[in-house]
């Protein structure tokens, strides 16, 4: 990541870094902060809904080969927790 001289974060590939709350998307119910990068999106922005990520991914983290997974952009979770169960990996579009 680079940090140019007005503050604003860049992604390594210069998109800009964007935050984001889902409302509700912790398991306890309260709302859970992600901070996202269009960087290596091609099916549309999109985070997973099973796994919390303390490094950036870009996959569905399907099964399927790193060719045939789709990619949302990049996303990391700003805070800690654990989902209840592990169903497998799920998606949902950024509103």
């Amino acid at each position: 990541m680079e940090w140019p001289l007005n503050g604003i974060a860049f992604s390594s590939d210069k998109q800009p870094l964007g935050y984001v709350l889902i409302p509700g998307g912790l398991p306890n119910g309260s709302d859970r902060p992600l901070v996202y990068s269009r960087c290596d999106m091609t099916d549309g922005l999109f985070f997973r809904r099973d796994e919390p990520e303390y490094a950036y991914y870009s996959s569905d983290g399907s099964r399927n080969s790193q060719k045939n997974m789709k990619h949302g952009g990049q996303f990391y979770d700003v805070a800690r927790w654990q989902p209840p169960n592990r169903p497998g990996p799920t998606t949902q579009a950024l509103p």
